[in-house]
């Protein structure tokens, strides 16, 4: 038998076409259900439809109308979640403040593990939970010369402002990378810390007041 709804994140989301094309275009990027725990308005979902167009959605142009109406019709505002979701925060951090540069190579425990979490939610879903990323649509992490260099004042600035048009490695890639700049210092921190330290790499790790200084 045919399914007539997908129900998931609170919503219940009828079959149809617009199911189809968000399951398709938002899942280059995102799970499913992180998109369907947003309750927006049609404004909203119409800005965010547009930025992630722009950022390389493989969503039609001529779909556009038809699906911020159905996202604002089964995931607006007044649609109840299924339940709270965690933010995950990356605990204090104690760094070497004598050589904030060339701080230790590994994070504390509890900063990794955060560092993981917040890796997983923001950046797995385009770079890859081995940090391999997408042929052609995001580039890898893993021994990256900007992730992996000594001086992280690059990798921070990406991470605060985002990315685009800039051949990594001799290629050029579709996407835009967004700026992360909502998350908190300390999140930031955690993120880059994760990525200077894992697949092979082992660049020096950065301290939240880093960050901060180059907002």
């Amino acid at each position: 038998m045919r399914a007539t709804s997908l129900a998931v994140g609170g919503a219940t989301l009828p079959a149809g076409p617009e199911l189809a094309v968000l399951q398709s275009s938002c899942q280059a990027c995102h799970s499913f259900g992180l998109v369907t725990q947003q309750r927006l308005s049609a404004a909203t979902w119409k800005a965010e439809v547009d930025k992630m167009r722009r950022f390389g959605a493989p969503l039609p142009k001529a779909n556009e109308a038809a699906v911020v109406a159905y996202l604002a019709a089964h995931m607006g505002p007044r649609v109840p979640l299924a339940a709270p979701h965690t933010v995950v925060t990356a605990p204090p951090i104690t760094y070497n403040e004598a050589h904030p540069v060339a701080a230790a190579h590994a994070p504390s425990t509890d900063s990794s593990a955060a560092g993981s979490q917040l890796y997983t939610q923001n950046c797995a879903a385009c770079h890859g939970a081995a940090g391999a990323g997408a042929p052609g649509a995001f580039p890898p992490l893993a021994h990256d010369p900007v992730v992996t260099a000594a001086n992280p004042a690059d990798h921070i600035t990406i991470m605060l402002k985002g990315l685009h048009g800039k051949a990594i490695g001799g290629t050029s890639y579709s996407s835009q990378m967004p700026s992360f700049s909502q998350l908190s210092d300390n999140e930031i921190a955690a993120i880059i810390d994760h990525e200077r330290t894992s697949w092979g790499n082992n660049a020096p790790i950065v301290t939240p007041d880093q960050v901060k200084r180059a907002r």
